[in-house]
């Protein structure tokens, strides 16, 4: 039987939205958590920031920031705002390039490892002081990426 709040329901393809309950224990972390803190993470990285100076910015502990980089723990609004802040980026960059949740299911089951590498290269090149060593460090990357797929570095 249909009721007046049937019909005022939002419907995707002519079925009415809805959303179950999840539980981390259960369903393992949200997809949508899971990519913004890989945001969160990729953006740490790219300014050079270790996750203990991040959570002391914030009153966090390193692991704290650790279970929102996983998704493991969900970043409310006020804390995404100070995240905002803390790293210079607009509350918007948490989310830009997630379309829909398939393909957010799908990007946070595969590009958990490309992330890791390219926030611990991001990382590890923001810790090189020299200017010069980061240039020959980008040289080096680029040749070896020139070199392709089939043959070995």
């Amino acid at each position: 039987m249909k009721t007046a709040l049937d019909s005022t329901a939002p419907e995707v393809d002519g079925e009415p939205l809805s959303f179950r309950r999840r539980t981390v224990i259960i369903d393992g972390p949200d997809p949508v958590d899971k990519y913004v803190g890989g945001q969160l993470r990729l953006r740490r990285a790219q300014i050079g920031m270790t996750q203990s100076d991040l959570g002391s910015k914030l009153g966090l502990s390193f692991q704290a920031v650790q279970k929102y980089e996983t998704g493991e723990n969900r970043i409310s609004a006020s804390r995404l705002y100070q995240l905002s802040r803390v790293l210079d980026v607009p509350l918007a960059y948490f989310f830009e390039g997630l379309d829909g949740a398939s393909q957010v299911e799908d990007e946070a089951v595969n590009s958990d490892l490309s992330r890791k590498e390219a926030a611990m290269v991001l990382g590890t090149y923001y810790r090189i002081s020299d200017p010069r060593l980061r240039s020959a460090c980008l040289l080096i990357m680029g040749r070896m990426a020139d070199r392709g797929d089939g043959e070995s570095a």
